[in-house]
C-alpha cells in the first residue's frame, strides 16, 4: 500500500482548463486524493501543479487569502488561453488587458489585509459568454466576470492604472484605489448591504491610507458627467434598472460628499459635471503596491510540485 501524502498550500491546473487548491494531497494507484476526499483526480488530469512556500514576504496570517487572489488570477489565465486556443479570439478585445478591480485590487496595493469571496475580472463579453457555456465551475475561487460596459460610469481610470503580470504572463491591469472608490459608489440598492459593510470601510481605508487632496476628489467626481445624467425611462427591466442604479449612486455619492468632502452638494457636483466644470486632477497618489503579482510568484514557486 502506498501511504505517501503531502501537506502544504498546492495549486493545480486540471486539464490546463482550471485550478483547484488543496492542502493536502494523498497518492492513489490511479491518480490524487485532495483534502481527505474532496476531490480526486485521475492522474493523466493532473497538467500542472505549484506548491506555495511559506515565505517572510508576507505574514503567515495572509498568506491564504495572497494565494486564493493569486490562484484566482492564474485560474483566469488558464481560462483565456483555452478561449483562445478554441475561438482564435483574444479574451479582452475591448482593451489592451484584462482589469482587476475591487476588493482584489484593493487587497494587492493599499489594504493588505483585505479578504474578499471573489476577485472581480473586467473582460470582453464574447468571453463572459464563453465562459459561462464551456468553463468549470470548479475553479480555485470565486471569479466574478463582468463586461468592460462596468465603467461605463466612471473616469479616465485607465490612465492611472497599473500594469502587472500574472503568473503565465498575462498582463493584467490593477485599477488603481481611488477609482475603486468611484466604482464603488456606483452600488446598486440590491447589494446595499455590501455597500454598508464592505465598501464603506474599504473607502475609509483608501481615503485614510492614501490623503487625496480636496480638488483631487472633486476632479474624480465630476470626471464623467454621464454619472450624472438622469435615465430616460424606459418600460420594462432594463428601465427600472437604470433608475435603480442611479438612485443608488446619488445615494452612495451624498454619503461620501458629507464623509470626505463637506460643503459641497450633490447638486453642485452634478452641476460642475454636466456643464463640464472639471478642475484638472493633480498628481495621483503615490501607488505602493503591497503585494504585486511579480512579487507574488516569488512565493507561488513556478517550479512542479514533486508528487
Amino acid at each position: 500500500m502506498d501511504l505517501r501524502f503531502h501537506t502544504g498550500h498546492f495549486f493545480l491546473a486540471i486539464k490546463d482548463e482550471f485550478v483547484v487548491k488543496a492542502e493536502r494531497i494523498d497518492v492513489a494507484p490511479d491518480g490524487f486524493i485532495l483534502d481527505g476526499g474532496d476531490l480526486k483526480i485521475a492522474a493523466s488530469d493532473l497538467t500542472h501543479s505549484w506548491k506555495i512556500s511559506p515565505t517572510q514576504i508576507l505574514p503567515l496570517s495572509l498568506l491564504n487569502e495572497r494565494t486564493r487572489i493569486g490562484g484566482a488570477i492564474l485560474d483566469m489565465e488558464l481560462c483565456m488561453k483555452r478561449f483562445h486556443a478554441e475561438t482564435k479570439q483574444d479574451a479582452f478585445v475591448l482593451s489592451d488587458s484584462p482589469v482587476i478591480f475591487g476588493a482584489a485590487s484593493l487587497a494587492l496595493t493599499v489594504i493588505s489585509d483585505r479578504t474578499s469571496d471573489d476577485v472581480d475580472f473586467a473582460i470582453s463579453s464574447d468571453f463572459l459568454r464563453w465562459r459561462r457555456e464551456k468553463w468549470s465551475s470548479l475553479g480555485i475561487t470565486q471569479t466574478e466576470t463582468l463586461p468592460f460596459s462596468i465603467f461605463a460610469y466612471c473616469g479616465n481610470w485607465r490612465s492611472r492604472a497599473t500594469v502587472v503580470s500574472g503568473l503565465e504572463g498575462t498582463t493584467f491591469r490593477l485599477m488603481h484605489p481611488v477609482d475603486t472608490v468611484m466604482q464603488k459608489l456606483l452600488r446598486i440598492k440590491s447589494d446595499e448591504c455590501k455597500f454598508e459593510h464592505k465598501d464603506k470601510r474599504d473607502i475609509e481605508l483608501v481615503m485614510e491610507t492614501l490623503s487625496p487632496s480636496h480638488d483631487m476628489l472633486v476632479a474624480l467626481l465630476t470626471e464623467n458627467p454621464l454619472r450624472y445624467q438622469e435615465p430616460v425611462v424606459e418600460p420594462g427591466r432594463r428601465g427600472r434598472e437604470a433608475l435603480a442604479q442611479h438612485s443608488s449612486m446619488k445615494e452612495n455619492t451624498i454619503w461620501f460628499l458629507e464623509r470626505f468632502l463637506p460643503g459641497l452638494t450633490y447638486d453642485e457636483i452634478c452641476k460642475r459635471a454636466l456643464n463640464q466644470i472639471v478642475a484638472p486632477i493633480d498628481s495621483m497618489p503615490a501607488l505602493s503596491l503591497h503585494q504585486t503579482l511579480p512579487e507574488l510568484a516569488k512565493i507561488i514557486e513556478a517550479d512542479r510540485a514533486d508528487l
